[in-house]
């Protein structure tokens, strides 16, 4: 968890007690912007979730990520979309 908060806020939190409350938002670089393009979401879910699986694949417990992923866009208009399912 701790690798996706510093990718998704751009700094570790940890470090957040060193940074003074006026400049921790400047230290921000979110990657997640509220009116993001579908598309650019779907990439990012799917990179965040290859990192995942990634990241477990070289932690020295059980395996508890992998495979195959779905991804999913969920829209007022249009409801659930698959963009990527397993079958």
């Amino acid at each position: 968890m701790q690798a996706f908060t510093r990718l998704l806020l751009g700094f570790d939190l940890q470090l957040s007690q060193f940074i003074p409350q006026p400049n921790r938002l400047k230290a921000q670089s979110p990657m997640v912007e509220p009116l993001m393009p579908d598309q650019d979401a779907i990439d990012l879910a799917n990179f965040l979730v290859d990192m995942m699986k990634r990241r477990v694949a070289f932690m020295p417990v059980a395996d508890t990520a992998g495979g195959d992923s779905d991804i999913a866009t969920v829209t007022r208009n249009e409801g659930r979309n698959w963009t990527r399912r397993k079958h």
